[in-house]
């Protein structure tokens, strides 16, 4: 009991035997072994398997391919349509979505997003789902490595990518810009139900600061008998490492290639620095469906500002600010409080060298507050929709910052995945 699982004596004779239908829907594997003084015992037989199981695509739902697969959404459908290794017992064929699972292959291999070397890869999860588990948290853990996420929509369930993209799966322009966005509706103060707007920001600390990811995956070669797992190291240039945190995330089961880890990385990187709030709120239903995964506009009317600061106005129209010892150069918007009548005013003014130029006289002691001035209306994606007792629309979505270049449509920060961007080690 406390020795080897088999002991190789002697070989003595070789037989024969049919198998019939003992191992049905079973891969059958041989070991050969000669005996001699260098073979004692044979504790763990392993094997490289170069292709899959036949499995259910997202092109046919009716039966399994004569093939395997290696992209994420034809493995996602299989694990629910399949009735012997999938949740089939549970699942019917119409809790999948065809048209967003369409949409996930397509982005699997159609991405066009920039990589290290200036070419384009294919998205893969290649690896064995091996062990028991929850359904839906095995893929929340490990859709994110293909860049999907799992959703639910019109009831059904199903893979989408985490960054916007083209009909045709396509999120980068040739040059490696983000695709454009598709926005589904606006909502301001008039379609938004009164008292149920709601704004949660991140808690600050490890969820506001810079991320320094280091990605583990696994490397294999054809000519080598076993993989080798190695990191990469993954940045946004130029980020101030006494404030950024590190972290290690191990994509080693379903990632092979160097190019897809840094595109993980890159992924988690942008979404820490870049999202930083997200809203709830409800509206009546009306013409311009949205869903999880859409972009919306949202205008509530409030004065928002980035790089603001607080102080007093001195002699000359020199800022005396607290917080910041030194205000960088540029246009700001101001508002000046009269400590003595209660009035406010506001303005924008050009700062140099930290004194406000062509300030009105009378300023001279008041507060102020200054900032560059948000455009109010924001996007967002939308995570969750839900119909209220009351025939309501509930909507959750993340705050998506964006940007434009040229030709004024709203790009993506988060899907930014061009390498001047990063540093990669």
């Amino acid at each position: 009991e406390s020795g080897p699982e088999f002991l190789i004596t002697a070989v003595t004779e070789q037989q024969k035997e049919s198998t019939g239908g003992k191992y049905s829907n079973q891969s059958m594997m041989s070991v050969n072994v000669t005996a001699g003084r260098g073979i004692q015992d044979l504790r763990n037989i392993t094997a490289f398997v170069t292709e899959g199981k036949d499995c259910f695509t997202v092109d046919n739902f009716d039966e399994p391919s004569k093939f395997s697969t290696s992209f994420a959404p034809d493995i996602f459908v299989d694990t629910v349509l399949d009735p012997e290794n999938g949740v089939a017992k549970y699942a019917p064929v119409n809790s999948l979505d065809p048209v967003s699972l369409k949409l996930a292959k397509n982005f699997c291999i159609h991405n066009n997003l920039p990589v290290e070397e200036g070419r384009k890869i294919n998205l893969f999860m290649d690896g064995v789902i091996a062990d028991a588990g929850s359904w839906r948290s095995f893929w929340i853990e490990n859709a994110p490595f293909s860049l999907l996420e799992l959703a639910r929509k019109n009831g059904a369930d199903t893979l989408m990518p985490a960054i916007p993209v083209t009909d045709d799966g396509r999120a980068a322009d040739n040059s490696g810009k983000p695709v454009p966005l598709n926005i589904s509706a606006l909502f301001t103060p008039g379609n938004i139900l009164e008292g149920s707007f709601k704004e949660e920001f991140l808690n600050y600390g490890t969820g506001t600061q810079d991320l320094i990811a280091s990605v583990i995956y696994r490397e294999t070669n054809a000519e080598d008998v076993f993989s080798v797992n190695k990191s990469v190291e993954i940045r946004k240039r130029d980020v101030d490492e006494a404030q950024a945190i590190r972290q290690t995330f191990d994509a080693s089961q379903f990632v092979t290639q160097r190019e897809q880890a840094i595109m993980f990385g890159k992924l988690l990187v942008n979404q820490r620095h870049w999202i930083r709030k997200g809203i709830e709120f409800r509206t009546f239903p009306s013409q311009a469906a949205i869903e999880p995964g859409a972009f919306i506009y949202v205008d509530i009317g409030l004065k928002d500002w980035d790089s603001y600061s607080t102080g007093i106005v001195m002699d000359g129209g020199e800022l005396n600010s607290p917080i910041k010892d030194q205000i960088r150069d540029g246009s700001y918007s101001f508002l000046f409080y009269d400590t003595e009548k209660g009035n406010v005013d506001s303005g924008t003014y050009s700062v140099s060298g930290n004194v406000v130029s062509n300030l009105p006289a009378g300023y001279v002691g008041r507060m102020f507050v200054m900032g560059v001035e948000k455009p109010s209306k924001r996007v967002y994606r939308v995570t969750e929709v839900a119909i209220e007792e009351e025939g309501e629309v509930s909507v959750k979505a993340l705050e998506f910052p964006c940007f434009t270049e040229g030709d004024d449509q709203p790009r993506a920060r988060i899907a930014d995945f061009r390498a001047d961007r990063f540093d990669i080690q």
